[in-house]
């Protein structure tokens, strides 16, 4: 319970949980009988805390605008490729918050728009958000795996020690291969949120499993994290 309740109060528990409850009760609720009272309760439970999560994001458009401008236009990234995907991650994000932000107001009768168009393209850019980062993460792990190919033709020359070096090497295409797993999870769940046809499996993916994916990107977004607070230590010289 203590370690729970330590998770709910570190940065960012709050939205973690909220996200897993709520596409926890999606799930539940896709997996129940249709019409019973069981579905329209773990129905009206995600929708609330879906809500929350997105009325909660109205206050992160200054956090994530100081991440692009620290950005910049990466003049200090050497890979022009990945370069290029976080510039296009970060004008996508960018675009998302202020576009979903639209939305919302519409649906709250703050404004007098239709909101389908900002919801329809706030999810398009997260999608090309998610995309980037999905191409970036291969792009990672093909130039991590060059330098281990390098490492071990170096130890086969000279038999220096280079255990470190590949410790972080496999600690860095682990955080690449859950990255794109827990992106991948989210991109399904946001192509079937974009407008109906002709886009893949737009608007054509059951609720129980519109939940599984949510509850699988948010439990590896979790796992990442932790993970991230972990890097290997380089080994002590005797």
């Amino acid at each position: 319970m203590e370690s729970i309740a330590k998770f709910i109060i570190a940065p960012g528990g709050i939205e973690k949980t909220a996200r897993l409850l709520s596409f926890g009760c999606l799930g539940l609720a896709g997996s129940c009988k249709p019409g019973s009272l069981s579905q329209q309760k773990f129905g009206i439970f995600a929708k609330q805390l879906s809500s929350a999560r997105c009325t909660f994001r109205l206050f992160l458009d200054l956090p994530v605008l100081l991440k692009t401008l620290r950005y910049g236009l990466g003049k200090h990234e050497k890979d022009p490729i990945i370069r290029m995907l976080d510039l296009i991650a970060n004008l996508a994000d960018q675009l998302f918050f202020p576009l979903e932000h639209i939305a919302w107001a519409s649906d709250c009768g703050l404004i007098k728009i239709p909101s389908a168009k900002f919801w329809a393209t706030s999810i398009g850019c997260w999608a090309v958000s998610l995309l980037s980062g999905i191409l970036k993460c291969f792009r990672q792990i093909s130039k991590l795996t060059l330098s281990e190919r390098a490492l071990h033709q170096q130890f086969k020359l000279t038999g220096n020690d280079i255990s470190d070096q590949l410790n972080e090497i496999r600690f860095n295409k682990n955080l690449s291969l859950i990255t794109i797993a827990k992106n991948l999870a989210d991109l399904i769940n946001a192509i079937h949120w974009l407008p109906a046809n002709p886009y893949l499996w737009s608007g054509k993916l059951p609720m129980k499993y519109v939940g599984i994916f949510g509850v699988i990107s948010t439990v590896l977004g979790i796992l990442l994290a932790k993970y991230q607070a972990q890097p290997p230590k380089p080994k002590k010289a005797d």
